[in-house]
């Protein structure tokens, strides 16, 4: 890792271009995401060495953009018709591309893509899972816990309250055995409930 300021990354790609290109737009390439940032302390700072960001020194469309906009004596140019985004991928990018880039769009593009890859690789090995799936099965582990509770609570009242008359006291193994006895039933219903679990059945579309 070879983490450096936005200042000192716009100064490279000046060098590496021979044309002007200010931290303004280094600073707004982080901001759209387009490259990945460190935080240390309140300063953000990108690293040399990430594919993002060497991509984005390399891209000559970057380039030749942040030319143009530094060109201020160059009359106005037509807009240019902006790479398609698909349609899986509009809600995912979001705000307005009208002011962005060619390089930036692809780039939220590819970005973009590859976050849903990510999401349905994920979804797929059950490490994300349906939110109304989770919220279902923890309103069914609630319900059989309290289920369970009141169930075993009727019974140890009464053998433990027949035992604290019987010794005139509240013991410690009166305490332990009826601590023992919620721990064991909350350890079960999480047990079913893991099993029912591992059932699950993810579904890519």
């Amino acid at each position: 890792m070879n983490l450096i300021s936005p200042t000192e990354l716009a100064r490279i790609i000046e060098q590496q271009t021979g044309e002007p290109f200010t931290r303004q737009a280094v600073h707004k390439a982080i901001a759209e995401g387009i490259i990945p940032f460190t935080l240390q302390g309140k300063k953000k700072l990108v690293d040399l060495e990430n594919p993002h960001v060497q991509g984005y020194i390399r891209d000559n469309n970057r380039q030749r953009e942040q030319a143009k906009k530094k060109d201020t004596s160059e009359k106005q140019k037509q807009k240019s018709s902006k790479p398609k985004i698909p349609s899986k991928l509009a809600d995912e990018i979001g705000g307005n591309i009208e002011e962005l880039s060619d390089f930036e769009i692809k780039q939220k593009i590819k970005l973009a893509d590859m976050r849903i890859k990510e999401a349905k690789a994920n979804h797929a090995e059950k490490k994300l899972v349906a939110t109304e799936f989770v919220q279902n099965y923890l309103f069914k582990y609630i319900e059989n816990l309290n289920s369970n509770i009141e169930r075993i609570a009727a019974v140890q009242l009464k053998e433990v309250g027949k035992a604290i008359i019987e010794e005139g006291e509240v013991k410690s193994v009166h305490i332990t055995k009826f601590t023992n006895q919620v721990l064991e039933v909350i350890d079960s219903t999480k047990k079913n409930i893991i099993k029912e679990l591992e059932k699950y059945d993810p579904k890519i579309s």
